[in-house]
């Protein structure tokens, strides 16, 4: 039956499942902006009975075509495992925000404040210091993270009717509801993992480091250690030569002392309400994130901006590829050498190709990551192999993984491969889009902003197609092999 989902749905339901998704978001925002504890537990508890309606016509689809592309199937997924989920998100996430790591002598401090010190200070050892308590700490919060894990295991395996949790429902039931082949993705980014050997070559002649590198070394090297003042908005309309924030989206600049200091994007009301949270240090690193929570927020922001009758249902997507390639898209026309050398900030040569160092290396990361995700998530065991992961990661990256990060570094709902999905696609548009004088208001507006006014409703594949482009990693390789093989020049 075809979009049984859809079909099967009362209208009330879905003005409720829509005001649940705001609600959600909104609490998110509340709570990464500093405004607010996590309470997702209190705040479904109204909507248990429809979310469970809507999950028991989720498993009878599922039962009938599995392989449906319906994006309320993944909304549907969503929620009722955030549902299953939500107090043990609640307790992870307060204890990660609470002061209850030992430091310097009577000091507390948090996960977050661990993770911040261990890439940004300017001490090697307290680099170390920060990284290896970061690791106790990860320990103590082990067996929450994975009850949480066993949850989301649970709800597949009730999904597929298979009875006890396994992983391997969770890989069969993703790869159904996304529309993505975990495997087959895999092996296609196989030539990718080749630029490991460039990037190693980079990081040796230019810092001297060897494998394995440990991680806090890397991640402070590659690291921008200059700050600058900064307008957000007046640097979009320099880069964009125009205004292209619409009015639905506003920037939360203000300094909060619980606010997340990384920016981040929450489409509340997709179209009406999108909001960009950051507090602007002014360090490269930062203002790239902006950019890329920018690519977010004009996705969501220009839903149904030429199109005011599109549904609700059309800002809902199989997966999160495509908005990630928007993301990636904004990201990367910030750094383009041409363009950043054309801003005139005061930032040198060496920042940007740290810069986009650090780029490949989240790249290669990423896709170590799934590697080790399709193995473990391919097998029947609910035990999470540490070993596997901090070898996987270790050998593939070049840079050293400890067995105690592996639960805390995967990704739920196999987002990973989401992002490698976006890198492979943002290259091949990025191409297409240079031949149309972009970065430029104009072009966003005559070829961008049509597509986010439709909706969230095309895979990658299908934005590709508009531009008779193809899915292949060809571009994204020619990329980084042109952009390193003059590194040293002028």
């Amino acid at each position: 039956m075809s979009n049984y989902m859809s079909t099967h749905i009362r209208r009330d339901d879905l003005e409720a499942l829509r005001e649940i998704n705001r609600s959600l978001e909104e609490h998110s925002y509340l709570v990464y902006s500093g405004q607010a504890k996590p309470q997702f537990r209190e705040l479904l508890s109204s909507w248990k009975e429809l979310i469970r309606d809507l999950w028991n016509k989720l498993r009878k689809a599922f039962k009938e075509k599995p392989y449906e592309k319906d994006p309320l199937r993944k909304e549907v997924l969503y929620l009722y495992t955030l549902l299953e989920t939500a107090a043990l998100e609640d307790e992870l996430s307060s204890a990660m925000a609470e002061p209850f790591i030992p430091w310097k002598g009577s000091e507390k401090v948090s996960v977050y404040t661990l993770s911040h010190l261990m890439k940004s200070s300017d001490d090697p050892k307290e680099r170390e210091e920060a990284e290896e308590e970061l690791l106790r700490a990860y320990e103590k919060l082990w067996n929450l993270k994975e009850a949480i894990w066993e949850a989301h295991f649970r709800v597949a395996s009730n999904l597929l009717g298979d009875g006890k949790p396994h992983p391997r429902a969770y890989l069969e039931v993703l790869k159904a509801v996304k529309g993505v082949d975990y495997e087959s993705l895999r092996k296609s980014l196989g030539e990718v993992l080749k630029l490991r050997d460039l990037l190693l070559t980079f990081l040796r002649e230019t810092q001297g480091f060897t494998p394995p590198i440990p991680k806090h070394q890397l991640l402070y090297h590659l690291s921008s250690k200059r700050d600058i003042s900064w307008d957000p908005q007046a640097l979009v309309i320099e880069v964009f030569k125009g205004e292209v924030i619409p009015d639905s989206l506003s920037l939360d600049l203000e300094d909060r002392p619980a606010k997340n200091p990384r920016a981040a994007c929450f489409p509340i009301t997709p179209g009406k309400d999108v909001r960009i949270t950051l507090r602007p240090t002014g360090s490269l690193d930062d203002i790239v994130a902006f950019f890329h929570e920018l690519g977010h927020g004009l996705h969501y922001g220009y839903f149904g901006y030429l199109h005011p009758e599109v549904d609700w249902k059309n800002s809902l997507s199989l997966n999160g590829s495509i908005t990630e390639t928007f993301a990636f898209l904004m990201e990367y026309s910030f750094l383009d050498p041409d363009v950043f050398k054309s801003l005139g900030l005061p930032f040198s040569k060496s920042d940007l190709l740290k810069a986009w160092a650090y780029q490949l290396f989240l790249i290669i990361r990423y896709i170590a990551k799934l590697d080790f995700e399709v193995k473990w998530l391919s097998s029947n065991s609910l035990d999470t192999p540490r070993k596997l992961y901090s070898d996987t990661l270790t050998e593939l990256t070049g840079v050293r993984y400890h067995p105690q990060e592996a639960i805390f570094d995967i990704d739920f709902f196999i987002y990973s491969a989401d992002y490698l999905r976006a890198w492979v696609t943002e290259r091949a548009l990025q191409n297409f889009l240079r031949k149309s004088s972009w970065p430029h208001h104009e072009t966003t507006f005559k070829l961008l902003v049509p597509i986010w006014s439709e909706g969230n409703l095309l895979d990658v594949t299908d934005l590709l197609g508009k531009f008779n482009l193809t899915f292949s990693t060809s571009p994204l390789i020619s990329w980084y092999e042109n952009l390193f093989s003059s590194y040293g020049s002028p």
